[in-house]
Parts: structure tokens; sequence; C-alpha cells
């Protein structure tokens, strides 16, 4: 007999689906910028996506290929941090459990605000690695407190059903 998929493994997938893709595109930005005119149309319009939430200061981007990311260092770790914390959680088995403290929100979130904010101040110059670490702890959280409501997301609509 075939095992059902729990709406906890709906939540889970369709959330790890979504952070892979988003990375990808990410990733696949300065690879379609070196590309056909066509492919530079594609690179130009993911540029475009991630501009309202990134400031894009090539000089704190990543660069792959010799071009840079479409986001800076920061919302990439970010991003990446998340899809870690995505996996994580699923091989934990927390896609069901409810959301940790929010102590561990806060914990992994001060280091990003502490570093951007002593950048802001001009008490310190951060590194693209110092921000892409200090997002990336950030963005690993997220996940432990987005998957329970997802969960309840796909509970909800299939008791609808």
């Amino acid at each position: 007999m075939k095992k059902q998929p729990t709406s906890s493994n709906h939540a889970f997938l369709w959330l790890l689906l979504g952070a892979l893709i988003w990375i990808g595109l990410i990733l696949c930005e300065p690879w379609l910028s070196e590309g056909t005119p066509t492919m530079k149309i594609w690179g130009m319009g993911i540029t475009l996506f991630f501009s309202p939430t990134c400031h894009q200061h090539a000089g704190r981007c990543y660069t792959l290929a010799s071009n840079a990311l479409p986001v800076c260092a920061r919302c990439f770790g970010l991003y990446a941090g998340f899809l870690l914390g995505t996996i994580v959680s699923g091989f934990m088995g927390t896609r069901a459990a409810s959301p940790p403290s929010r102590r561990w929100l806060l914990a992994l979130a001060l280091p990003m605000i502490f570093e951007f904010a002593m950048e802001k101040t001009g008490l310190m110059d951060g590194t693209r690695h110092m921000r892409a670490i200090t997002g990336g702890l950030a963005g690993f959280i997220v996940p432990f407190y987005v998957l329970p409501a997802l969960n309840e997301l796909f509970k909800r609509y299939k008791t609808r059903r």
C-alpha cells in the first residue's frame, strides 16, 4: 500500500522547492547575462525581480562568472541560510512541530542587526563574507517558523476540501 504524503510533507516540499528556485534564479543570472540577447533579457528580468528588496551594489555582491549576483552578500546569505534551514528542519523531523521560542529568532538575527548598525554608524566596515554569514544566521532560523504556519494552512485547506 502506497503511503500518502502528509500536510507537513507537502509544506516542507513546497518550501524546499521555493527556496531552491529562489537560489537557482540568483545563481543563474550571471550566466544568463553572458548569453544571447534573449538570455540577457531574462537575466535583466531576474535582476529587476530582486531589485525591490536589495540595493544590488556591485561592490557588495559576490560574483559568479565575473558578474555580480543580482543580490548583495547579505541578501544571498539570508536566502542561502533559509535554504539550509529548510533542509535541516526536514532532516530534524521538525516539519510538523510548533515554532521554537522567539528568543532563537532574536538570537540569530542579532548578529546581522549589530553588524548592520555598526556599518551604518561608521564604526565598522563590513565585508561581504561578514554580511553573508550574519545574513545566513538570520535566514537559517526562519523556516522553523514558516513550516509550522504552512503546515497549518495545508491542514486547513485539506479539511475544507
